[in-house]
């Protein structure tokens, strides 16, 4: 049934013409007779084919635009912003540096060599055939060196110095007489450090020079022994008070008479130390 009604199609199609021009569907020859089923009516032109692709081009661009207004896309600013919150939460994820160790607090050492000077008082007495006293006062002063050694991990203390003090002590009775001029010392100290501050003994060989008017040697050996008291004011400077007693031995001036000088002395030292005490 659909072969006859596509043939008598094909044959409107050919029995016809389309006249652009008055739109109108006239017949190609006037004399033929055109069936009644041909009978063409009046339309339009069918849309050209590079119309529907235009139309089809915009509805697609439309459809883009409708999908970027509705989710949206990042501007450079926008991954720019959004690029800043990482990068600070890297750093801020990145851990601080260590901080610097502390130093450690200095520790007062008091090995070392040292030099100093000392100012005091001293007072002797002479004592004659056990029976007469000359005594004299007056000012001292003199020069110090030595050494002192800490042991390690302890407050203990120990040292040696030798030091010369100048004094003029004259002391007189009647045609006799004293004077002891200045004394050598050779010493050892030993002592108890409480961090800067310094507490010690001393004990050791002294010597003084003498002139009398008897008949006897113009030096007097003996010994003393005292105490101190040192503190440190600097990373090596040190000062001090210190106590001496001096015992000198007896000389003869005659056939069971002798004499015997002792003395006394407080001084001020400062001290100043080569390897600083605070290490």
């Amino acid at each position: 049934a659909s072969r006859p009604v596509l043939a008598s199609a094909k044959a409107c199609v050919r029995a016809t013409r389309v006249d652009v021009r008055s739109r109108s569907i006239q017949p190609i020859a006037q004399e033929r007779v055109v069936p009644m089923h041909c009978t063409p009516t009046r339309r339009l032109d069918p849309m050209p084919k590079f119309a529907y692709n235009i139309l089809a081009f915009f509805l697609s661009l439309g459809f883009a635009a409708v999908v970027v207004v509705a989710f949206g896309l990042p501007s450079k600013a926008e991954g720019v912003t959004k690029a800043k919150p990482r990068v600070a939460a890297s750093r801020t994820a990145t851990p601080a540096p260590a901080a610097a160790p502390a130093e450690p607090a200095a520790v007062t050492n008091w090995t070392g060599f040292h030099v100093g000077a000392f100012l005091g008082a001293a007072a002797s007495s002479s004592e004659v055939a056990g029976i007469v006293t000359l005594s004299s006062n007056g000012a001292l002063g003199g020069l110090a060196a030595g050494y002192d050694y800490q042991f390690p991990g302890t407050p203990f203390v120990i040292g040696v110095a030798t030091d010369y003090g100048w004094r003029d002590l004259n002391a007189s009775l009647g045609p006799t007489s004293v004077d002891l001029k200045g004394a050598w010392s050779a010493t050892a100290r030993a002592g108890i450090a409480f961090d800067k501050l310094l507490v010690y003994g001393r004990g050791g060989w002294t010597q003084a020079q003498a002139s009398t008017s008897l008949a006897i040697p113009d030096k007097f050996d003996g010994w003393l022994m005292g105490a101190g008291v040192e503190a440190l004011v600097s990373s090596a400077l040190s000062v001090g008070m210190e106590y001496r007693a001096e015992f000198y031995r007896s000389e003869a001036i005659a056939p069971g008479v002798g004499i015997e000088p002792s003395g006394h002395e407080l001084m001020f030292t400062s001290r100043w130390r080569f390897n600083s005490p605070l290490r």
